[in-house]
């Protein structure tokens, strides 16, 4: 009898003991999760509440608030207009407000090891590159240019269409993004809404009516002015029309909950109020709402005819004689050879001008070079016959060392990138008083 009371004794007090390691290795578990360093017997909860626990990984921090808003955010019946009129009249937000790499701490060699092995995620960009690409924008500034020269770029495939507002593929959009513009655009350097065809524009507290002011200096290439009639038939007869498979439709087809939680579709409205003022009513706030009046907009008096017969998608195929592609934009079609190239001329007429009112483009032509494959672009660049290239990261150090060996040799030719004694991130210089650089760099 004795012997089993001892037994039941032994079995009690191992589980005491096991209960309290439980008990002390769950609470060590909660401080190492939330940073805190309780111990056993310590009442007091962690600093990191169990909700915001949940919805965050151990090694993420969960923000104190986020505002920022996005640009492509859907629409949503709980979205609603910025609380300064100024940021919701571009929806962007300040460079500064961003995080970046530059802005972020680095963790130690080791952990950055292991959180790329185990999240497979790139590692951070250098952050001596970041600082001089936020350098070079926040010293960039333009200056007065000499008209004149030609920019080429070579490209691998034909435009299928010169009916923009169909088109499906990059090589069409590219030569008729000469030719068309928005009320809006969005800036290369800052990535700010600017007014284009627009010069100006108001919104309704609750974000649903936007009024446009459009500039009364633009022409269309065949001389007929611009107008806010053709906004209005650009919406309502190409848009919105669903006889036409316009490309932007999407953008303006607004999906939101109501308030039995079930999807509606909402449809915009636009009307032309006078010859230069436009106004647009939304279904429901649309954070990118500026962002998407970069859609280009059509010649009325070109196109109707075309939506009243049933025509318009045959209308400016790659067949039609370029100079009946009207748009407002700084150049027109100037000729197109198959398979060779396509060459958009200045627009003399461009409503743009410089701060001295020289009008704008600088450039008498733009010329598309139409070449059989990747490698064949790459190498027209190296020979200096096309002014821009894309880089593919797989060609980078060739073109780097390329580059460097020209410079080492005192020979002329196009940069690619920076030279070895360079900072990363430089701006190449100008070479032959072209644009012969990676991308499209201003002066």
């Amino acid at each position: 009898m004795i012997t089993v009371l001892k037994l039941v004794s032994r079995i009690l007090v191992a589980l005491a003991v096991s209960l309290l390691v439980a008990c002390s290795g769950s609470q060590s578990t909660d401080a190492a999760f939330t940073g805190d360093s309780a111990t056993v017997g310590d009442e007091a909860a962690p600093s990191v509440d169990a909700e915001s626990s949940e919805s965050a990984p151990p090694d993420e921090v969960v923000p104190d608030g986020d505002d920022s808003e996005s640009d492509d955010a859907l629409p949503s019946a709980d979205a609603g207009p910025a609380d300064d009129p100024a940021e919701a009249d571009d929806h962007t937000s300040d460079p500064e407000d961003i995080p970046s790499a530059a802005d972020a701490t680095p963790a130690d060699d080791g952990q950055a090891e292991d959180d790329t092995a185990a999240g497979g995620d790139a590692p951070l960009p250098d952050t001596s590159t970041v600082e001089v690409l936020k350098r070079n924008a926040e010293q960039f500034e333009y200056t007065i240019g000499t008209p004149g020269g030609a920019l080429t770029i070579a490209t691998i495939s034909d435009p299928l269409t010169f009916n923009l507002a169909i088109s499906n593929d990059a090589s069409s959009s590219g030569v008729l993004g000469y030719l068309f513009e928005g009320l809006t655009e969005t800036s290369w350097l800052t990535d700010r809404v600017e007014p284009a065809l627009a010069e100006s524009w108001e919104r309704s507290d609750d974000g649903l009516t936007w009024t446009f002011h459009l500039r009364r200096d633009v022409a269309w290439h065949d001389g007929e002015p611009f107008t806010a009639h053709d906004v209005d038939f650009t919406f309502n007869r190409i848009i919105f029309n669903h006889e036409i498979p316009a490309s932007s439709r999407s953008t303006f087809e607004f999906l939101y909950l109501d308030d039995n939680g079930d999807w509606q579709e909402g449809h915009m409205d636009v009307a032309a109020i006078d010859d230069h003022t436009v106004e647009f009513s939304l279904p429901v706030p649309f954070a990118p709402f500026l962002r998407s009046m970069g859609t280009a907009i059509y010649p009325r008096h070109i196109l109707e005819p075309h939506i009243d017969d049933g025509t318009f998608v045959d209308t400016w195929d790659i067949e039609t004689d370029p100079a009946e592609i009207i748009g407002t934009g700084p150049f027109t079609i100037e000729r197109y050879d198959p398979g060779e190239r396509v060459v958009m001329a200045r627009n003399p007429g461009y409503w743009l001008t410089d701060d001295e009112g020289n009008r704008l483009p600088y450039l008498d032509r733009v010329v598309h070079m139409i070449v059989e494959d990747l490698d064949a672009e790459l190498a027209s660049f190296m020979a200096g016959d096309s002014d821009v290239h894309g880089v593919l990261g797989e060609e980078y150090a060739q073109l780097a060392r390329g580059f460097g060996q020209r410079r080492a040799a005192g020979r002329r030719g196009p940069p690619v990138g920076p030279a070895p004694d360079e900072p990363p991130g430089a701006v190449p210089a100008r070479a032959d008083g072209a644009a012969r650089q990676v991308g499209l760099v201003s002066d």
